[in-house]
């Protein structure tokens, strides 16, 4: 997952436009539900930011991780996915390059938004102390 929750995909900042869905058939909308954070590993300190938006929610509150969080601090992310029925489900990203969602239905579907948008690494660097892909994480 080190590519693009919430920010830069491929070396493009997109921000929340890393969300984007148009051209996926089946699926209507998506949206940052959850976001974890770490920041003090040491004392295991993790924030947790759960809002319907997050995106959002942080803007609403003038916030910008980009600022705030090294991008490696993220730690997973739960995406609210609509599909075309108006049926929700959440799938949650994890780093390096971990999908989890609970409909196997779904597969194809997720598997095309997660390659359009950056998220499926292809590339591992082993030299950082959590793997790394070719992108990093990074917010809005």
């Amino acid at each position: 997952m080190r590519a693009a929750i919430v920010g830069m995909a491929k070396g493009t900042v997109k921000g929340r436009d890393v969300l984007a869905c148009a051209g996926i058939e089946g699926v209507k909308a998506i949206n940052l539900c959850e976001l974890h954070i770490a920041h003090n590993r040491g004392q295991k300190d993790i924030e947790v930011r759960r809002a319907e938006d997050v995106f959002r929610a942080l803007a609403e509150q003038g916030r910008d991780l980009r600022e705030e969080v090294d991008p490696r601090s993220l730690l997973r992310a739960k995406l609210n996915v609509v599909f075309d029925d108006d049926k929700e489900r959440v799938i949650t990203i994890e780093p390096p390059n971990v999908a989890v969602f609970d409909r196997e239905s779904d597969n194809a579907v997720i598997h095309e938004w997660l390659s359009s948008q950056g998220f499926i690494c292809t590339e591992i660097k082993e030299d950082t102390a959590h793997a790394e892909t070719d992108t990093v994480l990074a917010a809005h």
